[in-house]
């Protein structure tokens, strides 16, 4: 019996290091891959709150929109844009990413009912266009 025990013990010491993950992390670094030639799955938004929300394959990723009157060229994006997400009074519609990190806010259109089409518009494209992601992606600060 005593040896049947030292025989499992000795295969437990063996194979449980190959079971175990060790992960060393410097300063709690992150690393979060955001390849723009993946397209997402679904996504959701909210006129009332002005979000989105993007699911894709290695998790979701969430932003916030905000319609103003400065306007931009589609997909790129503007570091200088001062903005808290939500905003209603102009006709052109900019989108951000806030989760996993946060990025500039890209200019998505101008024109139509844009506090109504906004949020959508944002989750949407970066769902469907990899144009669009390019820039949302691109544009995180390291």
């Amino acid at each position: 019996m005593k040896k049947q025990i030292l025989i499992g013990l000795l295969g437990l010491a063996v194979v449980a290091p190959a079971l175990a993950v060790s992960v060393c992390a410097k300063n709690e670094l992150v690393t979060v891959v955001l390849d723009p030639s993946i397209g997402g799955n679904s996504y959701t938004y909210s006129n009332t709150t002005g979000s989105w929300q993007t699911v894709f394959s290695y998790g979701t990723v969430t932003g916030i929109s905000a319609c103003l009157t400065t306007g931009g060229s589609y997909g790129v994006a503007n570091q200088n844009i001062d903005a808290v997400g939500g905003e209603t009074l102009g006709g052109n519609c900019w989108c951000k990413m806030t989760h996993p990190m946060a990025s500039a806010w890209v200019f998505r259109s101008s024109g139509g009912d844009c506090a109504s089409l906004c949020p959508n518009r944002c989750g949407d494209y970066v769902q469907s266009r990899a144009d669009f992601r390019s820039g949302l992606f691109g544009s995180v600060a390291p």
